[in-house]
């Protein structure tokens, strides 16, 4: 009897998180595929059943085709870069002999997950700023003598707007994996310096097998944050020059949303879909299970 009413009072206790995920997720998510294969007219509360026509014309559409090779391009420079750097500068924090010095160095570099993503595309488009830009300033201190519009040329602006997404995210991965390096028990370290392993050995030896749960959940965590990369891309770039930044999120709320709401829709289950399938390949192929 006391179970049954502690399971009672238990559901009240989670029903307004269950409501308000409920309204602000599934419902939106329930309606955006109801849309996809539907011709809404919003004003007149009317639907008309069109199956993949919206899907067809998507696939079709050359600038959803673009969008999709600029975010590919965009997630091949950050979430690789991430996973090297996150891990790198964990290790390096975790070697530090006091624990003063660590938890210093890993809050300044989580800093920047906590900045609005807005304030930070605009800060950063102040640093690569042509003229008055920090960057060009300091290079040409060091006598490079030349003014890089670093968001401004096709050729430079997505590789810059990849240093923001990698900058923002960073700080995230780096207190994940320092906290999985500082649960591996010290003894295995020792037990393998006893050996004659080296420090670069015990980490590829040792370190990272134990983190394969954390590094398949960052990759892909970090894929789709960078998939679906939108708030400092517009802020900086709006998508271009010459849509050279035009990623698929930009491409979907910029060209496509206030023009063909069913479209949109169709983009956002096409993206669901696919970030779906992905999380759920890496976390079938490549997580194995851990034991300390």
């Amino acid at each position: 009897m006391n179970h049954d009413r502690y399971a009672k009072y238990g559901f009240f206790f989670v029903l307004p998180s269950v409501l308000y995920f409920g309204l602000v997720f599934f419902y939106p998510l329930a309606l955006a595929f109801w849309n996809a294969f539907h011709s809404v007219n919003i004003l007149q509360a009317t639907s008309e059943w069109v199956g993949w026509e919206k899907f067809v014309k998507v696939l079709g559409h050359s600038g959803f085709q673009r969008s999709v090779l600029v975010t590919c391009g965009y997630v091949l420079m950050v979430v690789p870069a991430l996973l090297l750097f996150s891990l790198a500068l964990s290790a390096i924090i975790v070697s530090f002999r006091k624990k003063f010095f660590g938890d210093v160095a890993t809050t300044i570099f989580f800093l920047p997950v906590v900045t609005s993503l807005v304030s930070a595309g605009i800060i950063w488009q102040w640093i690569f700023d042509p003229t008055l830009g920090v960057v060009n300033n300091v290079l040409n201190t060091l006598g490079i003598q030349h003014s890089l519009t670093w968001l401004q040329s096709p050729n430079t602006a997505l590789p810059t707007v990849a240093v923001i997404g990698f900058w923002v995210r960073l700080g995230f991965d780096l207190v994940i994996f320092v906290t999985a390096m500082n649960s591996i028990p010290e003894s295995y370290y020792e037990a393998a310096e006893m050996d004659g392993a080296s420090g670069f050995q015990q980490f590829l030896r040792i370190t990272l097998p134990l983190l394969n749960p954390q590094i398949v959940m960052v990759s892909t965590i970090e894929f789709i944050f960078a998939f679906k990369a939108f708030d400092q891309i517009f802020v900086t770039t709006r998508g271009g020059p010459s849509g050279a930044t035009k990623t698929v999120m930009v491409f979907l709320l910029k060209d496509v949303f206030n023009n063909d709401y069913g479209v949109a829709c169709a983009i956002t289950v096409l993206l669901l879909c696919f970030l779906f399938t992905i999380s759920f390949v890496q976390w079938k192929f490549f997580s194995t299970k851990v034991e300390h």
